[in-house]
């Protein structure tokens, strides 16, 4: 079993490679499904990043399920989405993963939206604890 300090260095390594900021993808862990690999939520998402099966028809659920399948499926979603959701500004973007790419379009205020706004929240309380950790040092 993998602990939340390893699966905070995989992401943090792992992250910058797929061009996405690692504090942002420990947010997106950290909400969706707390650190748990185990996580599986009520319409049936899978693992850290609670990615549904649907999303990926080349893996099965047990290979979602996997962490570093999780992990790497989770940062590349993030990847893509950041570069193709018609929300592109600032964290907006992350409407086209919590949301779905084509609901997405039906949002018209996503900095309102309460994935947004939650991610955004968790992402500042992140970089807040690594600075403070930062300048005991």
């Amino acid at each position: 079993m993998l602990t939340k300090a390893a699966i905070i260095a995989i992401i943090t390594l792992q992250a910058p490679k797929y061009g996405i900021e690692p504090e942002l993808a420990l947010a997106v862990v950290e909400h969706e499904s707390q650190f748990n690999v185990k996580a599986t939520s009520p319409v049936g998402a899978i693992g850290l990043f609670q990615i549904m099966a649907s999303s990926q028809p080349s893996y099965s659920k047990e290979q979602i399920r996997h962490p570093a399948t999780n992990i790497k499926l989770g940062l590349k979603m993030l990847a893509e989405y950041k570069k193709s959701c018609v929300h592109r500004d600032r964290l907006n973007w992350l409407v086209c993963y919590n949301y779905g790419p084509a609901n997405a379009k039906k949002v018209k205020y996503p900095e309102k939206f309460p994935y947004v706004k939650k991610i955004s929240e968790i992402l500042r309380r992140i970089k807040a604890e690594k600075e403070r950790v930062v300048s005991t040092y």
